[in-house]
């Protein structure tokens, strides 16, 4: 199954941006694995957040694939332990969902529009993280997820 990490705005620091490669370049052992980057808005002081969430969600949509499965990074979404996170992975792979695609926002998050239409809502904590922090976390989970379902002994 195909994983793709979409992020609105660019990682800056190489290191999160290596680490995020490695951990991904690890789960491909079980999962082709692919991490885009698109051009985040600036927001001019007093500017308008949604319309720059919009411009973001446009770029977004137009790099993922509308057959794959979307789940949206939100810190109202769904909380799970790792385990249940692979068992999630598992499950798409089960319903022959041929890919899924992770959104990752900017600092003022995603687009309600783009929330709603993913098929999950997945939180990585009730705590706010830069999202530099917030891929680099959920590229090791993704990572994880497959040496769990591989059987590897990382998840110790």
């Amino acid at each position: 199954m195909k994983m793709s990490l979409l992020i609105a705005s660019p990682l800056k620091d190489p290191w999160i941006e290596q680490r995020v490669t490695d951990y991904l370049k690890r789960a491909s052992v079980k999962h082709h694995c692919v991490f885009t980057e698109v051009k985040g808005e600036k927001i001019p002081p007093g500017g308008d957040v949604a319309v720059a969430l919009d411009k973001e969600a446009t770029r977004l949509v137009e790099k993922a694939n509308p057959q794959h499965w979307w789940v949206a990074l939100d810190a109202d979404g769904v909380s799970m332990s790792s385990e249940e996170f692979c068992h999630t992975v598992l499950q798409a792979e089960n319903r022959s969902v041929p890919g899924m695609v992770f959104f990752v926002g900017s600092a003022y998050g995603l687009a309600p529009s783009l929330v709603k239409s993913c098929g999950l809502r997945l939180s990585l904590s009730k705590m706010t993280f830069p999202h530099q922090l917030a891929v680099l976390m959920l590229a090791e989970q993704i990572y994880r997820a497959a040496s769990l379902a591989t059987g590897s002994p990382y998840h110790k």
